[in-house]
């Protein structure tokens, strides 16, 4: 299969080359030129499958024409490892029901966060950076990763590194803005001692990074000029990796949803909606392409805190790129955005593949102006409107999502979880007759120390960190952590001016990867 930009069809890309181009080359995202359909009966022979045979199923028709079956099995081996679960429960999906209550559950969660740094970053990243591994292997090529993190992209692109085989093939240069992720996630970053990783922290908004970053990757060509073999790319979510693999935790957590309910309903034709804790929406993107491949996924719900621009978009079709306001700072800091980079695949599915009408919108929001409007296309806004769904979760309707969730099922969710939470019960999922619903936990408490106390008391937090932190968190915490490099800003400048200052350093960090 070949990979093709949302804004034009006619370029067709290889698996590596989509990989390592990170952006279409007009400014687009790649996409694969079609999506394999599954039916009922391969969702039943699915079922039987562990994560790792399952993942080789459903990535297998998007690589094979890159590498053999076997070749995906091997990386997909190397890439589960290191997680607190096994391969047969690689995600627990967990029946949220109240103690006395037999009736069959409705509502799930999803634990993505079992991974190496307890996020479900750990998926998409690991594979796409095996991948990546993988074909700079064939090349005989050097790979270096330019990240920009909000807290949770950062330390799995910096574990996946370290983990993959290859000693100095790959390099990684992580950005996070200074201040504005946890102190638990700053370690997993500022402990890293491989010579291989670099960390820089900005004076800026969690997204600032993302321009400097695109222009870094568009004109990659212009840098490492005395090494042809030397690539830069991204591996934040516009990379088409990442979406890849995160379509199949959604088929496993329908498969898991629709095994436990036939218990009950055994002639159940389930429909699963999901809500998701939503940022930069490459999640809520791997969950469209596995609902247009034909899984049974109904109402896609995106959870967002009160920097809501997917809310906005989703119930408004208003678009804007406002670069000029800055990042409110939330309890929720990973999922903070001024504008999603997967927004554009999700409306190049909704419409149907559309390169022309997708480009269009782009070229508005890209303009002067700024902004696009969905709404004025009554065809493509309805069906928005029809197949997603979205709350705007306030950092107190967070805390109280979070107590209410230990309080009434013993169940520790952390902060962006709580906002999935707190959304879903806006959205009316937090009563016996809603539809089934799977809402995506998408990291592990003991990230957030601040945000679970702030909810829930000094007490709990010290309960929680007796009885449930882990024990890989415990041993980082106690960890020295590394002085990182700084990039200041300036406020006599205005906030491209400091972008470009920003891009120019990161390119010199670049050079000094060998």
């Amino acid at each position: 299969m070949k990979f093709v930009s949302t804004r034009d069809a006619s370029q067709l890309f290889s698996l590596g080359e989509a990989l390592f181009s990170g952006y279409a080359p007009d400014g687009g995202l790649l996409v694969p030129q079609w999506l394999p359909q599954v039916d009922e009966a391969t969702l039943q022979k699915w079922s039987q499958l562990d994560y790792l045979d399952l993942s080789v199923e459903v990535l297998y028709p998007f690589v094979q024409d890159d590498m053999s079956r076997n070749e995906l099995h091997e990386l997909l081996e190397m890439a589960l490892k290191g997680f607190d679960t096994d391969l047969k429960n690689l995600v627990p999906v967990v029946p949220m029901s109240l103690e006395g209550n037999n009736e069959a559950p409705n509502i799930f969660i999803a634990e993505l966060f079992h991974g190496p740094t307890f996020c479900f970053k750990d998926f998409g990243l690991r594979v796409t950076i095996q991948w990546l591994n993988f074909f700079a292997t064939r090349r005989n090529a050097s790979v270096t990763l330019i990240v920009s993190t909000t807290g949770d992209t950062g330390p799995a692109a910096v574990q996946a590194v370290q983990d993959c085989n290859s000693s100095s093939r790959l390099g990684v240069l992580v950005h996070f803005p200074k201040g504005q992720i946890s102190d638990f996630q700053r370690k997993q970053l500022t402990t890293a001692t491989s010579t291989r990783v670099k960390i820089v922290a900005f004076q800026g908004g969690g997204d600032d990074m993302d321009v400097p970053i695109k222009n870094i990757i568009m004109t990659s060509k212009s840098i490492h000029t005395n090494d042809k073999n030397r690539v830069v790319c991204g591996v934040n979510s516009y990379n088409i990796g990442r979406p890849l693999m995160q379509m199949v935790h959604f088929v496993w957590t329908y498969l898991r949803v629709a095994e436990r309910r036939k218990r009950d309903h055994p002639s159940e034709n389930l429909q699963l909606d999901i809500v998701v804790p939503t940022g930069a929406m490459g999640n809520l993107a791997g969950c469209y392409m596995a609902k247009k491949m034909g899984v049974p996924l109904g109402i896609l719900c995106a959870g967002v805190n009160i920097n809501d621009i997917t809310d906005v978009v989703f119930r408004t079709g208003k678009l804007e790129r406002n670069i000029d306001q800055q990042l409110k700072k939330t309890l929720s800091d990973a999922i903070n955005i001024q504008l999603p980079y997967n927004m554009e695949r999700l409306l190049f599915y909704l419409t149907e593949q559309d390169h022309d009408q997708i480009r269009d919108w782009y070229s508005q929001l890209e303009g002067p102006g700024r902004f696009c409007d969905i709404s004025t296309s009554n065809r493509w806004w309805s069906k928005l409107k029809s197949e997603f769904q979205s709350a705007r979760v306030t950092d107190e309707e967070l805390c109280e999502a979070m107590r209410s969730t230990l309080h009434q099922y013993g169940y520790w969710a952390d902060p962006h979880t709580c906002v999935a939470l707190a959304a879903a019960k806006k959205l009316g999922y937090w009563n016996e007759k809603s539809n089934p619903v799977a809402i995506m936990a998408t990291a592990a408490p003991c990230k957030f120390q601040e945000a679970m106390t702030k909810a829930l008391g000094v007490e709990k937090w010290q309960e929680y960190e007796r009885l449930h932190f882990p024990t890989r968190g415990k041993i980082l915490n106690e960890m020295k952590e590394i002085p990182t490099t700084v990039y200041a800003s300036d406020a006599t400048k205005t906030l491209a001016e400091n972008q470009r200052d920003w891009e120019a350093k990161a390119r010199e960090l670049i050079e000094q990867f060998s």
